[in-house]
């Protein structure tokens, strides 16, 4: 019961520094992070796995650049460039965000996906951050849906 309750103890202290810290966590730090993403446009099923490089430009707005394995689209199988812009509510370690996106695929059946995220980040005090997120993608004039998580270190 004590090793329960010293955990808990632990797990409490870490939680309210991360919650309540003051220093921005983003503005001049890359984030190297990894997605994976599941769903649905025109009763097709997506499945998007990639790669992303983030940067804090200021308190409340990063961009980044990455990588997307986009499987499913009719029955597109693409590779292709993830471009976007990520904004912060509350510039903290525990903090939720809304995403805009532009995916461009090439290959056979090149296009453009459009994506309209949110979701919810927490950054560890060892730089490390998870998150998990739903939104929205637009592709061919076809609406549908994500959901997926996102794992990454801050550096």
């Amino acid at each position: 019961m004590k090793k329960i309750v010293s955990i808990s103890i632990v797990f409490l202290i870490v939680f309210v520094f991360t919650v309540y810290s003051e220093t921005s966590i983003r503005v001049g730090k890359t984030a190297v992070s990894a997605h994976l993403n599941l769903g649905e446009n025109n009763d097709d099923s997506i499945g998007q796995l990639g790669g992303t490089i983030e940067y804090g430009i200021i308190n409340h707005l990063s961009a980044g650049i990455g990588y997307v394995y986009v499987d499913g689209m009719n029955p597109i199988q693409a590779h292709g460039l993830d471009l976007f812009v990520k904004g912060y509510l509350f510039d903290k370690k525990m903090d939720i965000y809304g995403e805009l996106g532009a995916q461009i695929y090439g290959g056979d059946d090149s296009g453009l996906m459009s994506t309209f995220i949110t979701g919810f980040e927490w950054q560890s005090p060892f730089k490390l951050f998870i998150a998990i997120e739903a939104g929205a993608e637009l592709e061919s004039s076809n609406w549908g849906y994500l959901y997926g998580a996102v794992i990454g270190i801050r550096i």
